[in-house]
């Protein structure tokens, strides 16, 4: 009987019961051997069972994560393709604001209509820069945003500074003063669009 088991047992195949487990001699020793074996069987069956389940959790979670993705890129591709098609129709109406606020800026105007039309002129190119950088995001994902190299006049960047900060100033019933200290240039080179909004955030917690 002891035999028959220790066979049943190698095989992997179920055993109810082990005969002579209670006995004190060298067929309760065999007995007892057979017992841990079968103890050790089940173990195994039972890790066999569990990694299984955890192999198809796993695959499981893998398709999960596999569909996800392909949202994900195709989310992206739309987002892509919203904004290339609205590039233009968003950049056009903008350009024409610029251009006509300049335009009228060379024509005779009273002191308070330059001085409105002018900040209308900074805060429509600020925003028209702020769209670029919108419709460029395919640029800030890659790493790849550039940084212009370009000469510009301080004075400029602080004088649409002051135009676009204006109303909150006079909200605030505060005063807005900027100087250049004596010595430095007049012009410089680099990004004058970059410099504006480091500047601009800078005021505007300042106020």
């Amino acid at each position: 009987d002891i035999t028959d088991v220790f066979s049943r047992l190698a095989k992997g195949e179920p055993v109810d019961a082990i005969p002579g487990i209670e006995r004190h001699d060298e067929i309760g020793n065999l007995a007892k051997a057979a017992d841990v074996f079968h103890a050790k069987n089940k173990q195994t069956t039972q890790l066999l069972k569990d990694t299984q389940e955890a192999n198809i959790q796993k695959e499981a979670l893998n398709n999960a994560l596999a569909k996800e993705k392909t949202k994900a890129e195709q989310a992206a591709e739309s987002k892509s393709m919203f904004l290339a098609n609205m590039s233009h129709e968003i950049r056009t109406p903008m350009n024409a604001v610029i251009g006509l606020c300049y335009q009228t800026l060379k024509t005779e105007l009273n002191h308070r209509q330059r001085d409105y039309l002018s900040r209308i002129h900074a805060s429509a190119r600020l925003l028209s820069n702020l769209i670029n950088d919108i419709l460029d995001f395919s640029k800030i994902e890659a790493g790849k945003l550039e940084v212009e190299n370009i000469h510009f006049e301080i004075d400029e960047v602080l004088k649409d500074l002051s135009y676009i900060v204006t109303e909150k100033i006079a909200e605030k019933d505060l005063d807005l003063v900027y100087a250049i200290k004596t010595g430095v240039p007049p012009s410089f080179k680099g990004d004058p669009f970059r410099l504006g909004q480091v500047l601009l955030n800078l005021v505007n917690n300042a106020i």
